[in-house]
């Protein structure tokens, strides 16, 4: 029996008898008590998660500075108030700053480890009482983490949060850290947030630091587009006449390089979805290219001109065609002079045949009416065409 001072909290009493219910002598812990000149004393009591363990005679308890065992304990109880706790003499051969750490042995399940708390040894120090012991606390390891999603897709620049969740829920150490497996596509914060940087495709890795449990989360980013360009903004068809239109989604690492088409007016032309156009009728209509999200628009005006035909016969056994933007003449004599005027009779061009055919350009005239003359001698041919 041992006779200790009452403390604060001990409900006005004087002095109450103990008894050492246990000594904790557990094999692996070594303690030499006559090499050490100076103690401190230790009231305790042992929690695991929120619950105060009274599992009194299957835990050991000591005190370690290193691998040096300082100090085991033994379970006490105050016979006429049946409070019960461990009693902890740690000792040192410094009167004080050693760093003391505690181990515990659970005699049921056989398992072992660190406690929580680390103390500073100083001569005389208490550390609790026998009616409110200090507390140490078994660490409730970690035994899995989870994100709240396995794959993420993300626009260049956007931030997104992901959440680890690791379990237990009371498990004591919930410290995580985070990283990427290419920070040039996308980075990570130390709380999980998610910076995309460039097209491509990596890995999120979570890990938790209490057992190395790790959870993975694939992060697409995609690389928006900015806008589109076509290679001709303004084209002249004839009737019938196509044209192979190229969009050009910008940037040029954009992720999605769809292209949606358009034409203003079907009935003028059409345009298929690979760009192609084709002309139908004389007329005007705009022909457009969108990005697949339809926030970005490139245009290009078109003018369908009207297709003399097959080549046709003037009174005069002159043969002419239109087609393609140029003028086809046919059996002609090389006298003929041949005379391109507009509709409000300005002339545009005067010159002889030269030879029996005779080809004039309109690629570089507007679109609109015009008059050909074609003078042999005192005799003329003329006809109208549309451009």
């Amino acid at each position: 029996m041992h006779l200790i001072p009452l403390l604060s909290g001990l409900f006005g009493l004087v002095g109450l008898f103990t008894t050492t219910v246990q000594a904790q002598l557990y094999p692996g812990w070594a303690l030499d008590e006559h090499a050490f000149e100076y103690d401190m004393s230790m009231y305790v009591a042992v929690k695991k998660g929120s619950a105060v363990l009274q599992r009194w005679d299957e835990l050991d308890l000591a005190a370690f500075c290193g691998t040096e065992c300082r100090g085991i304990a033994e379970v006490q109880e105050i016979d006429s108030l049946g409070i019960r706790y461990y009693y902890l003499r740690v000792r040192s051969r410094s009167i004080q700053g050693d760093t003391i750490h505690f181990r515990y042995v659970d005699r049921k399940d056989g398992t072992s480890g660190e406690l929580v708390e680390k103390l500073i040894f100083k001569q005389l120090d208490q550390y609790g009482y026998p009616s409110s012991p200090y507390t140490f606390t078994i660490p409730i390891p970690v035994d899995s983490v989870t994100l709240n999603s396995d794959n993420l897709t993300m626009i260049s620049g956007e931030d997104s949060v992901l959440k680890a969740t690791v379990l237990p829920a009371d498990a004591y150490n919930k410290q995580v850290s985070w990283t990427s497996s290419d920070s040039a596509v996308a980075t990570v914060s130390g709380s999980g947030l998610v910076t995309a940087h460039k097209a491509g495709t990596c890995e999120i890795a979570v890990m938790t630091t209490d057992g190395g449990f790790s959870a993975h989360c694939t992060v697409t980013v995609l690389q928006p587009a900015t806008g589109l360009t076509l290679n001709k903004t303004d084209l002249t068809l004839d009737e019938g006449q196509e044209e192979q239109l190229m969009a050009t989604v910008l940037p040029l690492d954009a992720s999605d390089k769809q292209v949606v088409w358009s034409s203003s007016d079907t009935t003028i032309a059409v345009v298929s979805d690979a760009g192609l156009v084709k002309a139908l009728k004389p007329g005007h209509t705009v022909v457009s290219a969108f990005t697949s999200d339809l926030v970005h628009e490139a245009t290009c005006q078109l003018t369908v001109l009207e297709l003399v035909g097959a080549p046709q016969e003037s009174a005069r056994n002159i043969r002419f065609a239109y087609s393609h933007q140029q003028l086809l003449l046919e059996r002609l004599e090389p006298t003929d002079l041949i005379q391109l005027t507009s509709l409000d009779g300005n002339n545009l061009k005067l010159i002889r045949s030269g030879s029996s055919t005779f080809k004039l350009s309109f690629a570089d005239f507007s679109p609109g009416c015009y008059f050909v003359c074609i003078k042999r001698g005192e005799k003329i041919v003329s006809f109208k065409l549309i451009r």
